[in-house]
């Protein structure tokens, strides 16, 4: 006879939780005081939006800087091993490129993309509307503006040498059609891990990802003196869509 697995003890995990919770909480309003004590000593209530904007936007450019870079490096490296591949008639040899070449277009493609939002993201906070002798001037960085255009060329690129390498007829610019044609494309293997990394996607938002963002937006909000509604709208939306799409789950699975 089966003997039902022992369930680890429910008040040690209430005990275990409530003590992470509350070394988290020390660090964070420890953080908290010094930086409220450290503006009040220097009569600065509050940071001001634009003290904010302006560190957001530096840490967006050197990271979109570095991972256009990487982009750039993984990209060269798969278009190399595509030649070597094609005229590779070692089935092991084969195998082992075939998956190498698959980790560098991911890599890459997934740098070349993040660089893109984050170019992206820079280039529109920080563009100003200028009043000039009745006119209006719009001034935008312009390292944001070639940063998005590199990172933009370097994630066409990957994905005409990823067309390339699959034999696939995909535009450059797909739609979400597409998308899960080529996926369905897959082999099993591939599918089972894409259905798997999806659900830990969806898990991770919901449960650290959003709850994380929640936190962070009450903390600027503290700071700057103004409620980031726009981020907080964002947030709930998207934590919205994720339950919405799980009744429709439910809906289609349970006929």
């Amino acid at each position: 006879m089966k003997t039902a697995k022992k369930q680890p003890n429910s008040w040690l995990r209430l005990v275990k939780q409530l003590l992470i919770g509350g070394i988290s909480g020390l660090v964070l309003g420890g953080v908290t005081g010094f930086l409220l004590a450290y503006f009040r000593y220097h009569e600065s209530p509050s940071i001001s939006s634009e003290d904010v904007l302006t560190v957001v936007s530096t840490l967006f450019r050197v990271t979109y800087a570095v991972l256009t870079v990487l982009a750039a490096v993984f990209l060269y490296l798969a278009a190399r091993d595509m030649k070597v591949y094609s005229n590779c008639e070692d089935d092991e040899a084969s195998d082992t490129l075939y998956r190498r070449l698959n980790r560098r277009f991911a890599y890459g493609m997934t740098a070349s993309g993040s660089a893109s939002i984050l170019a992206l993201v820079s280039l529109v906070t920080s563009f100003r509307i200028v009043p000039n002798a009745g006119d209006v001037d719009l001034q935008i960085m312009l390292v944001d503006f070639v940063g998005l255009i590199l990172a933009g060329g370097l994630q066409a690129y990957s994905l005409h040498l990823y067309r390339k390498f699959r034999g696939i007829s995909m535009s450059l610019f797909p739609t979400l059609k597409e998308i899960k044609a080529n996926a369905l494309q897959q082999d099993e293997a591939e599918l089972q891990a894409n259905y798997k990394i999806s659900f830990d996607i969806v898990m991770g938002l919901s449960g650290i990802v959003l709850p994380t963002l929640y936190v962070i937006l009450m903390v600027l909000s503290f700071f700057t003196g103004q409620v980031q509604i726009v981020g907080l709208c964002v947030a709930v939306v998207v934590h919205l869509y994720i339950f919405i799409m799980q009744i429709k789950m439910v809906n289609d699975f349970y006929k």
